[in-house]
């Protein structure tokens, strides 16, 4: 996802996190009689929202209404920063400065990443399903990979070739070292539906 569409997602949800707990807040607190009502004039029209005045019942819907509303638009905003922090969606592989050219970054998606890896393990022989997982550190790259082999070939020889396998992709195309590699290797597949014969 491009990072114009991230970046409006993550607008678009702060703000609606942002309505919905100023709505419920005021429509508790409305509920309670604690902030003075809500009067509209506008031309021909005209609306005195007092809840003060409502059977006992009615306010204690809209007290749940406007509880509802707090709670909710809170949850967005904790999950919304929670996105934000945990979910990089982009890796950074280099910074250039140049004088003719200016400030430059190459980013890759990391969802982009994880499938190239995958899909350069899974041409492994003996592979016949990978899940990767990467890191970015200061020293290289660290890489835990799932994968799921055939019988007939030996765990060895195949946690070798997905190790190189992974070394090679990643250093040629991010141009970062490779640290560690962890391979975990399981018979049965990942997903009972996709058997591959």
């Amino acid at each position: 996802m491009p990072l114009v569409h991230v970046a409006l997602r993550r607008i678009t949800t702060l703000i609606t996190a942002i309505v919905l707990i100023m709505a419920g807040a005021y429509t508790a607190l409305l509920s309670l009689g604690l902030v003075p009502a809500l009067q509209l004039d506008v031309v021909g029209l005209h609306a005195d929202l007092d809840l003060i005045q409502l059977a006992l019942g009615v306010r204690l819907t809209w007290l749940a209404v406007g509880l509802i509303a707090l709670l909710l638009g809170m949850v967005l905003l904790a999950s919304s920063a929670a996105r934000g922090r945990f979910d990089e969606p982009w890796v950074i592989l280099q910074r250039r400065s140049d004088r003719h050219v200016g400030n430059s970054v190459l980013r890759v998606s990391s969802r982009a990443l994880h499938a190239m890896l995958a899909h350069t393990v899974e041409r492994v022989e003996g592979v016949r399903d990978a899940r990767p997982r990467l890191r970015l550190t200061g020293r290289g790259w660290d890489c835990r990979c799932l994968v799921q082999v055939a019988d007939e070939v030996p765990l060895t020889d195949v946690a070798a070739g997905v190790e190189t396998a992974i070394r090679q992709g990643l250093e040629r195309h991010t141009g970062h070292a490779v640290r560690r590699v962890d391979v975990n290797a399981q018979f049965e597949p990942f997903n009972p539906r996709r058997r591959v014969a």
